[in-house]
């Protein structure tokens, strides 16, 4: 690809959603998944909208993805069955204590 970004999304828009893998570097896929040709000029123009990775830690399967109407990025983590969140509805309230979450980069 060239110099110019509105060439490239030009170029993107013309594949086949199925086909729009912009890259997969350091273990992650990056999928190009959303026409935005008429989206406003800005960074989120040439940026992947989807990626998809196994979270090394965990061996959890991680995802974030654009919402196409509204642009923002939301976060999905699988689960294993056994799990107690597994099977919980997104709607549903659990109480979580800052000491219940572990962070890890």
């Amino acid at each position: 690809m060239g110099n110019d970004p509105e060439q490239e999304i030009a170029d993107r828009d013309m594949l086949p959603l199925a086909k729009r893998v912009i890259e997969v570097r350091d273990g992650i896929t990056y999928r190009d998944l959303i026409n935005k040709h008429d989206w406003p000029l800005g960074p989120w123009r040439t940026e992947p909208d989807e990626a998809e990775w196994l979270d090394e830690i965990t061996g959890y399967k991680c995802l974030v993805k654009r919402n196409p109407v509204s642009g923002s990025f939301c976060g999905y983590v699988g689960i294993p069955k056994g799990h107690n969140l597994f099977e919980m509805d997104y709607r549903d309230r659990i109480e979580m204590l800052r000491d219940d979450v572990q962070m890890h980069e």
